[in-house]
């Protein structure tokens, strides 16, 4: 704990990042950061994003197979298995953009040790 003449910085034993606390006793964390580096195994990295591709596919495929077999059961054919491709259609789009948003973070993270500049031509 270092103290300073108002206040205190405690440090988190979970991440490490230090929280302020006043004097009077309030406490104002921080943002937890997490080290920019991932140090998992490759293996782990491609399971991760193999297992967020097949539950996009899900998503895609299972609400209208759901409200086919539900339009069979009530002989209502062509209701239930529009929403259900609708809704499918929709948490699929929605799913794989936060995908797409969250691989090119990882991706700018790691490309930013590189240099993106072409080499001078002579």
């Amino acid at each position: 704990m270092l103290c300073h003449r108002m206040s205190c910085e405690l440090v988190c034993t979970d991440c490490g990042s230090r929280q302020t606390q006043l004097i009077g006793g309030t406490i104002l964390p921080r943002k937890h950061e997490r080290s920019s580096r991932d140090t998992r195994a490759v293996w782990v990295k491609g399971y991760e994003i193999s297992s967020q591709v097949i539950t996009i596919a899900l998503e895609l495929v299972l609400p209208g197979l759901l409200g086919f077999f539900a339009d069979r059961w009530l002989h209502i054919f062509p209701i239930l298995t529009s929403l259900g491709m609708v809704f499918g259609f929709a948490a699929g789009t929605v799913h794989f953009i936060h995908f797409a948003q969250t691989l090119n973070r990882l991706q700018g993270r790691k490309g930013s040790d590189r240099r993106d500049t072409p080499p001078d031509a002579e």
